[in-house]
């Protein structure tokens, strides 16, 4: 169980819903496992129960044989609202249920992972405590070319799944393990409404990682995103072509170059910037991206990196890392306790308000931070520049200096 205000100003003596949630998971025998999830939430209105959401779960996995295991998920959901009106009261129930044939072999000495999906998820399946609107597509980052190393977590959520409600879902994924260098990764997806079976897209990504030597590392990314067309019969389609190389020119210096080719515009397709006519009508022009970064770490006490991205569509903003900008960043540590980073950026964005006139944006940021033990560390902060993720670095979600100091306590307990 949660608490959380509904305003900032609101008591904690006040309490409006009860969320719950529930897991069981059983190894059955050494090849054949048996879980449940139940999950829900009790609304009030004035102290009387209002509404509910409930959602139920049960998942199995047998594993056939070394190479191949079999997973099964089945839910049902039930919802009622406004349940002491009854003028206004409603109550809906669907179900929803998945398929995945996964495989794991070696044949020839090369390592495949694949996963066949099936995913059927009815128009009125809710699930209290979940939001599918992170995980069904992919993350804008996710898009494109990268060097920053990840987290298993971010990676697990990097490329969407398309599943949502009112949505049957067909995907396939493989993934080559290293054979001569080389590492390839495809993932091709198709969806329909499960009401009508009418078309919402077709997905088809493809990576290749190839190791050209020690010191050289290149990357390809080909991303195809087929959707319905508009009423007027003109293709809403969008592609992206990506070459990356990050090359060691000595044991302190590296340089990363990433060129890219794409008419997905930002936001698209979720109107963030249509109905400011920023975006153009489809079909939709290419435009090129190239982002630059240089790393030297000249000795162990410090780090430097200066990096420049260039965006033909000019109003590229805040969304990833892509827009116009050029920085410099530096951490230095100046003991096994005490380390500083700052961080410089200067953007060019189009501003709407001034006729599409490119504006500059100043933004400076410091933290000095004490690690007191490993579990534990103080932070003074000035400035801001966004949300940070760990293994890739500050995302650019700020554009000009903000004259704000923070004073963080960050440990386990």
């Amino acid at each position: 169980m949660v608490a959380a205000p509904i305003d900032p100003w609101q008591d904690y003596d006040t309490m409006n819903n009860i969320p719950f949630a529930w897991r069981t998971k059983k190894e059955v025998t050494d090849r054949w496992m048996l879980g449940t999830v139940y999950a829900s939430r009790l609304g009030f209105n004035e102290a009387s129960a209002d509404a509910f959401d409930y959602a139920f779960r049960v998942d199995t996995s047998v594993e056939f044989n070394e190479y191949h295991t079999i997973k099964l998920e089945s839910a049902v959901s039930e919802t009622g609202h406004n349940l002491n009106n009854q003028n206004f009261k409603t109550r809906s129930d669907d179900s929803a249920y998945r398929v995945v044939i996964a495989s794991d072999m070696d044949p020839f000495d090369l390592k495949v992972n694949s996963n066949i999906a099936y995913t059927y998820m009815g128009s009125d399946f809710y699930s209290p405590l979940s939001n599918y609107s992170y995980t069904r597509d992919d993350i804008s980052w996710g898009r494109h070319i990268s060097f920053y190393s990840r987290s298993q977590e971010e990676e697990n959520y990097r490329v969407g799944n398309s599943i949502d409600a009112n949505r049957k879902v067909s995907a396939v994924d493989i993934n080559l393990g290293e054979f001569e260098g080389i590492n390839t990764y495809f993932n091709i997806r198709n969806v329909n409404r499960a009401t009508d079976d009418k078309f919402i897209e077709n997905i088809v990504r493809n990576e290749t990682r190839y190791q050209v030597s020690d010191n050289l590392l290149t990357k390809f990314l080909f991303l195809f995103h087929n959707r319905e067309k508009t009423d007027f019969g003109v293709s809403q389609d969008t592609a992206s072509f990506s070459a990356a190389f990050i090359y060691d020119f000595t044991d302190w210096v590296t340089l990363q170059q990433m060129v890219e080719r794409t008419n997905e515009y930002p936001g698209f397709p979720d109107g963030l910037y249509d109905w400011l006519t920023m975006n153009p009508n489809p079909p939709y022009p290419y435009f090129n991206i190239a982002q630059t970064r240089v790393v030297m770490v000249p000795a162990d006490w410090i780090e430097l990196a200066m990096t420049h991205t260039y965006n033909e569509f000019k109003y590229a903003a805040t969304l990833d890392d892509f827009m116009n900008h050029s920085g410099i960043e530096f951490t230095y540590w100046l003991n096994d306790y005490f380390s500083l980073m700052g961080v410089y950026r200067y953007t060019k964005v189009a501003d709407f308000l001034s006729s599409g006139k490119v504006l500059g944006h100043h933004n400076m940021y410091f933290d000095l931070i004490y690690n007191a033990t490993d579990d534990s560390s103080l932070k003074l902060q000035f400035g801001a520049l966004g949300n940070y993720i760990e293994g890739l670095g500050w995302q650019s979600s700020v554009l000009d200096t903000q004259h704000i100091v923070r004073f963080l306590y960050e440990g386990e307990f």
